[in-house]
């Protein structure tokens, strides 16, 4: 058997691999546009989404959101749900949704370790590369 079936079959989420680690909410932006979704490392993503964008993107905003892609996947919907009426396209929302992003708290009681404070500076204190 070879490792691709052997990771479908003892992994059995959507894309193989289930990642387990801190997943975060993201909001990356430029000012005009926003992309709201999830990763384990939003400074990486962040990157990928930087290669092949021709305008300057940032990290505006991160959230604790979950231990395991499915608790993210859940949190993204919900905040997703939640700016609906900014949506461009795909997972890109007009700059108007930031006001009700970072007002966004994620529900749910396996959340109750988040430290908001520690994120913020994380996000706000580390310098960029």
């Amino acid at each position: 058997m070879d490792l691709i079936k052997l990771n479908r079959i003892l992994f059995p989420k959507k894309g193989g691999i289930s990642k387990v680690g801190k997943h975060y909410l993201y909001a990356i932006g430029d000012g005009e546009v926003v992309k709201v979704g999830y990763s384990i490392d939003p400074k990486a993503r962040l990157k990928s989404l930087q290669t092949g964008n021709s305008r300057s993107l940032k990290v505006l905003w991160k959230c604790y959101a979950g231990n395991d892609n499915k608790q993210a996947m859940t949190q993204e919907k919900a905040i997703h749900r939640k700016i609906a009426r900014f949506k461009i396209k795909g997972e890109w929302f007009s700059a108007g949704c930031m006001v009700d992003v970072k007002a966004w708290r994620p529900k749910g009681a396996y959340l109750k370790d988040r430290n908001d404070e520690e994120l913020d500076r994380e996000l706000l204190f580390k310098p960029s590369k």
